[in-house]
């Protein structure tokens, strides 16, 4: 069996912070008979990897989260498993590649995960008419926070360059 290597265009591989890795494809499709004699060919794809890690994210009034909550992914000083669990952004932040949530039963585990969710729901949402609303769910257990608004931060980095996401929202608007 011979290897065979193909590189994404030079115009891919010049820009800036562009990280390249190789990804196999499934083995069905990898072995193919090469049209010139009998060799089994491996075909390795290379892809460019850009680099998106969360940092932080603050919720505030959504479900059972009445006072702002924050979940936040940088790494503390200990460096066990540091190859495997760590990613190194800038010399200053070090952020965990994933997080474990636990707690006692009703605590909000799930509701982080719902916070997520209704992001990327508000993200791609396109509303059919002006006045159809958010679907934001703030909490209900007293009665001042049901009129208050929603508020969710979410800081990110694309490869080192550190975003941040506010978003501020009511039942009717943002």
């Amino acid at each position: 069996c011979a290897l065979r290597f193909f590189s994404p265009p030079r115009r891919f591989l010049s820009e800036k912070n562009e990280k390249i890795r190789f990804c196999f494809v499934s083995f069905e499709k990898c072995l193919k008979k090469s049209p010139h004699n009998n060799q089994f060919f491996i075909y390795i794809f290379a892809k460019i990897q850009v680099l998106y890690m969360i940092q932080e994210i603050r919720i505030q009034n959504f479900m059972s989260f009445k006072n702002e909550v924050v979940f936040n992914f940088e790494a503390s000083s200990d460096t066990f498993a540091e190859d495997f669990q760590v990613v190194k952004i800038n010399d200053n932040t070090r952020l965990l590649r994933c997080a474990i949530v636990y707690g006692y039963n009703a605590s909000g585990k799930s509701n982080l995960l719902t916070a997520f969710d209704f992001l990327g729901y508000f993200w791609s949402y396109i509303p059919v008419a002006p006045d159809s609303g958010t679907y934001v769910r703030p909490f209900r257990l007293d009665s001042t926070s049901f009129a208050e608004p929603s508020k969710f931060t979410l800081v990110f980095y694309v490869d080192e360059m550190k975003y941040c996401y506010q978003l501020e929202l009511d039942a009717k608007q943002v």
